[in-house]
């Protein structure tokens, strides 16, 4: 309960400080249109590499396949080294396309949600290099992600 009061607080601050930031960096919305489309296309390779591990993972545990185990590390890797340039990117892109609370959540998600990707593909390889499948815990974790990616794609898409 106490985190349902506090989320409209903490969008207030969030929308806050993205105001603030884009005044900090005016330069932003100086950026040639082209190089801000990246964002929206470098995003679709994480989006789809994120549901093809988890499903590789799934099948790795459901059919002890060493293939399946294999795909699934390797896409969650993939998906981690593509993070960074589609966080940069998004930031290039939100100075153009800014429209408060929604755009503030979809920053704050997405910079999160970055950080939980490239940890996920730290813990998955680190499994993987141990020639073990994925740990029930670590699919549920990846689910959440996965769920909290599709709503940063509904919002951001939105835009």
């Amino acid at each position: 309960m106490a985190v349902m009061m506090g989320l409209p607080i903490a969008v207030g601050y969030a929308v806050r400080l993205a105001e603030g930031l884009q005044n900090f960096f005016p330069w932003l919305t100086n950026i040639d249109c082209r190089v801000l489309y990246l964002h929206p296309v470098l995003v679709n390779f994480v989006a789809a590499c994120v549901p093809v591990s988890l499903a590789f993972d799934i099948g790795s545990r459901l059919f002890k396949r060493e293939a399946f185990r294999a795909v699934g590390a390797w896409n969650m890797v993939v998906a981690a080294l593509f993070v960074p340039l589609v966080v940069f990117f998004g930031w290039l892109y939100w100075g153009s396309n800014d429209d408060g609370k929604s755009m503030a959540i979809h920053f704050w998600l997405g910079n999160s949600l970055a950080i939980v990707i490239i940890g996920l593909a730290i813990w998955r390889w680190r499994l993987y290099a141990k020639s073990r499948p994925a740990s029930a815990l670590y699919l549920v974790v990846t689910s959440i992600t996965l769920v909290a990616l599709a709503i940063q794609g509904h919002i951001g898409g939105s835009q």
